[in-house]
Formats: C-alpha cells, structure tokens, sequence
C-alpha cells in the first residue's frame, strides 16, 4: 500500500485530475447556493406580493357585506386566486397572508404606527384606506373622501353621490375638510392617549363629518388645539384700536385654520379691520392679508361679518401707486366673491377696467371681474367693462384671457343683447381661435374660449360668420373635440359646431368635412362618461348637419352613429331625448341611413324596406310624450 500511495502521489496527471475534480465541486457547490438564494428571493418577493394584494381582496369581500371580523383565510385566499391570478396558498404561508391582510385592512398603520385603534370616520368609503387629503362632498349624505378617488368618481359620474346614488340636477362640488385632516395627522402621531381624550376626540370627528367648520368652532375651548390665550389678548388689542396687534393676529392665523372661527366669532373685528385697511399705513397690508385668509376659511355664509370690508378693499385697488397693497386687496375681494353686488354698486369694476392696463396686475384684476360676473352677470355696471376685457381675449395676454373670456361668458350668455357689440370688437374672434388651438398647453383657455363663442353664437348668427371669417376655418374648435381631456370643453365645442353647422349650407358642408363626425360620435355613449349635457350637444350638432343634407345623412350612418342615437332613444326620459327623436326623423330622408335606423329599431324585412312613414310610426311609438316639430328650411338654406 506504501508502495501504491507513493505511486499515486507522484502520477502528476492523477494529481491534476484530483485539482480539476475539486474545483468543479467547489463551483457545484457555489452553483447551488446561488440558485438556492435566487430561490429565496424569489419567493420572498411572491410574498410580498400576496401580502400587498391581501387587503385588497379582504376590501373585495367587505364590499360585498361581509364582516370584516369574520372574514376566513379561506376566503381571503379564494379571492386572491379568483381577482388577481394568484395560485391559492396553502398552509402557514395561507395562514399568515389572511392574519397580515385582516390586519392592514382593520389598522392601516398597525405595521408601522402606534395607534391601536382606526376610526370609521378616517377611512374613506371608497379606498376603504385612512385619507390623506380628505375633502367634504356637498351632499345630503354628507360625507368625506380621499380627494383623488372622489375626482376620478366625478370624473365618471358628475351629478351621483357615491354612497347612496342619488342623482342631483346639477354637478356634485366638494371642499377641503381641513379640520378632520388634522384630526388624522393627530392620530397619526406616535403618542400615548388616555381613554377619555379618545373619546372626546371621536365625538369631535362626528362632528367633523357633518361640516368641516364644525371642528373649528368647537376647538375654541381646548386649549391645546390653539394657543387661544394669546389669541384673545391680540384680537382684544386689535379692535380696541392698536392696529400694530393685527401682524400678530395674521401668523396666529396663517399657522392654525381653527383660530379663524374664533376671530370671525370675535365682536368688532370687521370694523377693525376696516378701520386698518382704510388707514393706508404699514398694517394695511397686514389686515388685507387677514381679510383673504378669513374669507377662504369662513364657512358659507360667514362672509357677511366681513362686509363692512368691502367699501376700504374697493377703495384700495384705486389706488395704483400701492401695486402690493392692490394685489393683496384683489385677492381679498376674491374670497369675498359672495358680496359681489356690494362691490360692484361700490364702483368696483371701474377701478378694475383701470388695472387692466397694468401688466402686473392685469391677471388678478380679470380673475375678480370674472368671479363678479359668474355672481352678478345682469348688473349694468359690468358693461363698462366688456371692452377692455375683449380688448384683452384678443391680445391674446396668456395669464388674464382665460379670465377675461370667463367674464365676458357669464354677462353675455345672461344678456343676449350685447353678444353684437360685443362680436365687434377687434380681432376678438382671432384670440379666441388661437386659445382653442392651444388647448394641449391650456386647456383651460380653451374652456372658456369655447364657453364663450357659444354665447356669442347664440346671440347673433353674424358672429357665427365673423368667427369663421376671422378663423379661416373650424380648425380650432375641432381640435378641441378630438384631443381635449376636458368632458365640458368637449361639450362646449361641439355646442358651438352645432350652431356653426345649423347657420348655412357652405358652413353644414364644412364641418362634415373636417373629420368631426366620430369624435362627437363618442359623446353618446355611455362608456365614455358622457353625461347629459355632452348627450345633449352631439344630438344638437347631428340635427344641424342632418338637416335638409343628403350626402351628411349618409356620412352619418356610415360612421355608426345611428346606435348610440337610437340606444339613447330607448333609455328613460332624458334631456337628450328629444333632440335625438329629431335628428333620427332628419335621417330617415337618406334611404341607405333609414335602412341602419330600422335595423336598429327591430324592423324585420325581406324583400320590401319598410317606408320612411313606418319608421317615422316607430319612433313616434318610441316616445309618445313628445313629438318634436320639424325644423322648416328657408330660402338661403338655413333652419
């Protein structure tokens, strides 16, 4: 053996054998442990992954009225598989996706946080998640949501609540819920509470959910929610006449919203304020600064106490040589927009005309005189002021135009009469084309620019011609049909085609030819979140092109418009509904677009199509409370 070791240790190519061998075990060896962590890895990262979409299937059930106390893993797992893909997990793995998914979705922050307990008025009815920017909807339900999920509802259903699905007449608005945000960044601090604060905290969210400023108002006796005695001391001050208080009274203001209810509450403060802002000295600043952020923060009716503010603000902004006193006493007219005739009896739009000129402040004076007109559109001091603001659309100005079509939108659509004069103005009809073609950068110019031509086609068919004239083409108000995100601009603009294609023939034939047909088309249907008034508008344009037109009745029935129409004849009565009635009689003139109108109504036929009057019968069956008159041609081919 001696003999045969010493023969083995000195065979060089056995030895290189041996070293070869080793190292191919040492990289096996490696091998396996690198494919073992890959493993690891990659099931860590599929936990994870069921662990974030747990809470989401746990949400799935509880909308389906399960009690989320009494959800199973079982379920849980069931859902995962079901909604997301997921092979359903088995064993310890099941068992502690259910824990960690009941967990999340009773104590979002357990896993992070110390609270131990999630109130139901934290968590928002549609995210099922604690809200981050809750906003208050203004509903008879009267609840709060997170913000984005609220805009994306309204953004499908603008008019219905999301909790009961209620419809309303007009679209549903909502206001940051300031108070109950702090109550959630409260309760989100990692800090020790006695039994009672929880309680009485609780009570004050109840309150919180029925009207964001009522947590405001009852903050005014903790004395940890603000620091109230040094409050009371300065507004004490103030309105005993020490104006230099009202600096203080700002930063205590500015730092915590809950100590404007308690200033508002404070007698005298108004008549302070205006006595500062009149005085023209270095608090004016100040005191209209205060006045701006009392009257975002004021409840809705509370502008009021503020009132006696109005006449020293007016006054102020007459004054140019103060360019940051006007600015701040711009802003804080702004937020006293429901005082708007007292500003405008005050002379308020005369001095606003005047600030026009200014570059500087010719954005904030335009935006006033817009929020005036939307408040007080009939009044006859705003007249002065329809000039100067067309004067301004046509300068194309790109911070105050949008502003300026605002206004002069509002007064012309409630005062016909001026829409002529107000067409006149130079080159008022290029400025808006060219706010309408840059709806990508701006789309809300293009709004209010369409907003506003369709005021004016209202009023006068000359504008129409004008328009067109100006314009070179319907270019710009197509393009805001095709590319514009904004349902209303889409609506607005398609309102405003509608009139141009109803006018005259030459104009019917040029906007069936600019491609507009489709794109309007789409404002029927239901899945692309058209409400009724878009509904209402391409029912509208698709009478003005079909009527007394042949080749467009045709064009019509070609681009599949003819279902949308008749699905929307066949729903409940709706406004739309007879708008609608009317352009399927204008279509049924063309035999090939009668034909598609039958097919759609269920007519069955061999041989013989049935007679326009039997179609006619159909749709007078279809809706027998409203039988719309046809519109009559006259001699230069208009309706």
């Amino acid at each position: 053996m001696r003999a045969g070791f010493c023969g083995f240790a000195n065979n060089p190519d056995r030895i290189a054998q041996l070293d070869r061998a080793e190292r191919l075990a040492s990289s096996v060896s490696e091998i396996t442990r690198i494919k073992q962590a890959e493993r690891k890895s990659k099931k860590d990262a599929q936990q994870a992954s069921l662990l974030d979409l747990a809470p989401k299937a746990v949400a799935i059930l509880r909308s389906k009225g399960n009690d989320v106390t009494k959800i199973t893993v079982r379920e849980i797992t069931s859902i995962l598989g079901r909604y997301f893909g997921v092979a359903e997990p088995k064993g310890d793995k099941a068992t502690s996706i259910g824990d960690v998914a009941r967990i999340k979705i009773r104590a979002p922050c357990a896993m992070g946080a110390s609270p131990k307990w999630l109130p139901e008025e934290f968590r928002c009815p549609l995210t099922l998640d604690v809200m981050d920017s809750p906003v208050f909807l203004c509903t008879e339900a009267g609840r709060s949501f997170e913000r984005k999920a609220l805009e994306r509802w309204l953004k499908r259903h603008p008019r219905r609540d999301p909790l009961t699905n209620a419809e309303y007449a007009k679209p549903l608005a909502f206001m940051p819920n300031r108070a109950l945000k702090e109550a959630i960044e409260r309760w989100q601090q990692p800090l020790q509470r006695t039994r009672s604060s929880i309680v009485d905290e609780r009570c004050e969210l109840q309150a919180a959910q029925r009207s964001p400023s009522t947590l405001a108002l009852a903050s005014k006796s903790r004395e940890d929610a603000s620091p109230s005695r040094d409050l009371g001391t300065m507004v004490d001050k103030f309105v005993r006449g020490e104006s230099t208080a009202v600096v203080k009274v700002l930063k205590l203001v500015a730092t915590n919203d809950d100590n404007a209810a308690i200033i508002l509450a404070a007698e005298g403060v108004g008549e302070a304020l205006a006595r500062v802002i009149a005085s023209r000295d270095d608090t004016s600043l100040a005191a209209a600064g205060l006045v701006e952020i009392l009257g975002a923060r004021a409840a809705v009716g509370l502008e009021g106490l503020l009132e006696c503010c109005v006449a020293p603000l007016v006054a102020a902004i007459e004054d140019t040589r103060e360019p940051d006193l006007v600015g701040a006493a711009l802003a804080a007219l702004l937020e006293l927009e429901p005082l708007a005739p007292l500003m405008l009896r005050l002379g308020a739009s005369a001095s606003l005309v005047a600030l026009l000129k200014h570059s500087a402040l010719e954005t904030p004076a335009a935006r006033l005189l817009a929020a005036l007109a939307a408040r007080a559109s009939k009044s006859p001091e705003l007249a002065v002021a329809l000039k100067p603001l067309g004067r301004l659309v046509a300068a194309q100005s790109h911070g105050a135009r949008r502003f300026a079509a605002s206004a002069l939108a509002e007064v012309v659509a409630n005062n016909p009469a001026v829409s002529r004069a107000v067409g006149k103005i130079a080159h008022i009809f290029e400025g808006l084309d060219a706010m309408l073609r840059a709806q990508r950068d701006q789309p809300e110019d293009a709004l209010q620019a369409a907003r506003l031509l369709n005021s004016l086609f209202a009023g006068t068919e000359n504008n129409m011609v004008l328009y067109v004239r100006a314009a070179g083409s319907v270019a710009g108000l197509v393009g805001v049909v095709q590319d514009a995100d904004d349902l209303d601009a889409k609506t607005q603009a398609a309102t405003a085609l509608a009139h141009i294609a109803g006018s005259r023939l030459e104009f019917q034939r040029e906007v069936a030819a600019s491609g507009v047909v489709k794109p309007i088309g789409r404002l029927l249907r239901d899945r692309c979140g058209a409400d009724p008034r878009a509904k209402t508008a391409a029912a509208l344009f698709f009478v003005a092109l079909a009527a007394g037109n042949s080749e467009n009745q045709g064009i019509i029935a070609t681009e599949g418009i003819v279902g949308p129409l008749v699905a929307i004849l066949q729903q409940p009565p709706s406004e739309p509904k007879p708008i609608v009635a009317i352009a399927l009689r204008w279509l049924i003139d063309h035999r090939e677009a009668r034909l598609v109108v039958a097919k759609h109504l269920g007519f069955k036929w061999v041989l013989v199509p049935p007679s326009k009057a039997a179609v006619d019968a159909r749709i007078g069956e279809i809706l027998p409370e409203h039988r719309p008159q046809m519109p009559k041609k006259s001699r230069d081919g208009t309706y």
